[in-house]
């Protein structure tokens, strides 16, 4: 008789004593190794049905998942590394048997490592490889707190372009409270979340970003000296900035532009974008109600525009045209409220018109042929009616 099948009837016979002695003895390690796969199936079957929780019939039945798993393509082993990690939960959880209890944790560990090193490898080269995806998913089965593989899976999918299943494999490592080991992957799931429109969400993970990028990673707002790949605080800035507007968070959005344009020499946009919220404040306590605008919080605004500005000459013409705006849109909710309405005599309007005539003198003593502040003049004027007025500014153009 061949003497490995003489061998593997040996090793069958020896566990059907285990099993009509015992029912649930714990089997030895090394003599698990030693059958094969369907020799696993059809003995730890027998414990099982004898015994679900059997320790040594789930740590069977988990290693011949195991070696079925790795005779399957990638993308087909999720169904076998399912069944290796539940057989081995229950196995360990009434394993009283030191060797068996590490054989499992060695099993397991190299088959995370297989399938995570194969995804590293192929994402050398492919950052989007739906092969390297399958590698990932498998690591994520067997070790569902192996938060790296998560990341890697959540990479791939976003490199694909499955932004929502991307989302789903990156919510546990940005919950895992682990923010020194993945702080870097705040700023990409806040972009997720911002992509689903979920922008109270994401901005409070570009927030979440900004303290981590400052506090552990020693970022600064200059682009130079700065390790990007693990994100960038500019780019945490824009977003948090972005997201906490869309969320109707003005206050806190005007925030940090001003942190922005006081921070940065280069500061034209954020400077701009500033004012406008300032001024989106004062559009949200009346404009939407078809009433007249709020004179405290219009008063404190104004001075806060004041003061940008004074700051920053080169917002004047850019100030002022966002002033007749503002005009502009009260005066057509005022006519809709009324005919009778004169916004010639209306103090709201003055005081906003007066606000940018003041701005687009200033621009004009800087650059008397400033064509923007010329036709902007005209514009005030023509908005309450002194067509006379601003027809003589707009001579000035020819």
């Amino acid at each position: 008789m061949n003497l490995n099948l003489t061998r593997m009837l040996s090793l069958v016979l020896a566990f059907g004593f285990f099993i009509s002695c015992t029912g649930t003895s714990v089997l030895v390690s090394d003599i698990i190794d030693e059958m094969d796969t369907q020799s696993l199936r059809t003995t730890s079957q027998q414990m099982l049905d004898e015994n679900p929780y059997s320790a040594s019939g789930n740590h069977m039945a988990g290693m011949a998942a195991f070696r079925e798993a790795r005779e399957l393509y990638p993308e087909n082993r999720a169904d076998s590394y399912t069944e290796m990690a539940s057989r081995f939960e229950v196995a360990l959880e009434n394993l009283r048997d030191q060797n068996a209890h590490q054989h499992i944790m060695q099993t397991r560990t190299q088959a995370w490592e297989y399938e995570f090193k194969a995804t590293e490898q192929l994402l050398t080269n492919d950052a989007s490889s739906e092969k390297a995806l399958s590698h990932a998913r498998n690591a994520t089965i067997i070790q569902p707190d192996s938060l790296l593989a998560f990341a890697q899976a959540a990479h791939i999918l976003i490199a694909q372009g499955n932004l929502a299943e991307a989302t789903e494999y990156l919510q546990p490592v940005v919950n895992s409270g682990e923010a020194h080991r993945f702080g870097n992957y705040y700023e990409t799931y806040a972009f997720l979340q911002t992509r689903q429109g979920d922008y109270d969400s994401a901005s409070s993970w570009y927030q979440r970003s900004i303290n981590w990028m400052i506090d552990h990673d020693r970022q600064t707002l200059q682009s130079t000296g700065n390790d990007i790949s693990r994100g960038s605080l500019l780019n945490a800035y824009h977003g948090a900035v972005n997201t906490l507007s869309e969320a109707g968070y003005t206050n806190e959005a005007i925030f940090y532009l001003e942190h922005l344009s006081s921070k940065l020499e280069n500061n034209t946009i954020y400077l701009e974008m500033l004012i406008v919220q300032y001024f989106n404040v004062i559009r949200s306590t009346a404009l939407d109600s078809y009433g007249s605008l709020n004179a405290q919080i219009l008063d404190e605004n104004i001075l806060r525009i004041r003061r940008t500005v004074d700051a920053n000459p080169s917002a004047l013409v850019f100030t002022a045209t966002e002033y007749i705006d503002l005009a502009s849109g009260h005066i057509e909710l005022q006519y809709e409220l009324t005919t009778e309405f004169d916004a010639a005599l209306d103090p709201t309007v003055t005081l906003l018109l007066q606000e940018a005539r003041h701005l687009f003198e200033r621009q004009l003593q800087l650059d008397p042929v400033n064509e923007e502040a010329i036709y902007g003049m005209a514009s005030t004027f023509s908005l309450t009616g002194n067509d006379a007025e601003a027809e003589k500014w707009i001579e000035m153009l020819d």
